[in-house]
C-alpha cells in the first residue's frame, strides 16, 4: 500500500492538494476539497434531503457522504482550506482503477466523500478512509520524505483519464 501527496500551487494563491495512491487491487488519485461553507439558508416548506438519501428519499448506494458530483473549482483551495492544527481533517473524492488484467475504472467511485486526518508534528501521520467496489476500510501513514510537486494540469489529465467517458470507451472495447 502507497499513497503520495502533492501540493501544487496555482493561479491566485490556490492550492490543490492530491494523491496518487496504491491500496489493495485499486490504483488511482484521490483529490482534496475545499471545505464546506455555511452558505446553505432555509427554505421554508421544503424537507431537507438527508445525507445517504436519493431524491426520492430511498437511501442511496453505500450511504457514505455527499453524493452529488464535484463542480471544477470544489478542488481549488485556500490556505484556510489546507490541514492544520486546528482543522486537521479534509474530505477527498477519488477515481482510480483495479488493478490485473482488465483494469476495470471504478466509475462511480468519485460520487462519495472520504476523509483523511493529518496529525503529528508538520501533519506527519495520516489517517483516513476509503472504499471501493471491492473493499472499505482505514489507512494510516507516516510522512517519509518531501517530494517534488505536480502541475495542478498533471492531476486535471489523470483525473479526466479515469471519468465515465473513460470507463464507457474502455468498456465497448472491452466487452463490445
Amino acid at each position: 500500500m502507497s499513497l503520495d501527496i502533492y501540493r501544487a500551487v496555482g493561479n491566485k494563491g490556490r492550492t490543490q492538494l492530491y494523491g496518487e495512491f496504491l491500496f489493495g487491487d485499486i490504483e488511482g488519485w484521490m483529490r482534496f476539497e475545499a471545505r464546506e461553507k455555511a452558505t446553505h439558508t432555509a427554505q421554508t416548506g421544503r424537507k431537507r434531503k438527508r445525507q445517504g438519501e436519493d431524491d426520492d428519499g430511498r437511501s442511496a448506494y453505500g450511504a457514505r457522504g455527499n453524493y452529488s458530483k464535484p463542480g471544477k473549482g470544489d478542488f481549488s483551495l485556500s490556505p484556510d482550506d489546507l490541514p492544520s492544527p486546528k482543522n486537521p481533517t479534509m474530505q477527498y473524492r477519488w477515481r482510480g482503477r483495479e488493478i490485473g488484467e482488465e483494469g476495470v475504472i471504478q466509475s462511480t467511485a468519485d460520487q462519495s466523500q472520504f476523509s483523511v486526518t493529518f496529525s503529528g508534528q508538520g501533519g506527519a501521520k495520516i489517517s483516513g478512509t476509503f472504499a471501493s467496489s471491492y473493499f472499505t476500510g482505514s489507512f494510516n501513514g507516516f510522512k517519509v520524505a518531501m517530494g517534488a510537486t505536480s502541475s495542478p494540469a498533471d492531476i486535471e489529465t489523470q483525473w479526466r483519464n479515469l471519468d465515465e467517458a473513460a470507463y464507457e470507451r474502455e468498456r465497448t472495447g472491452r466487452w463490445g
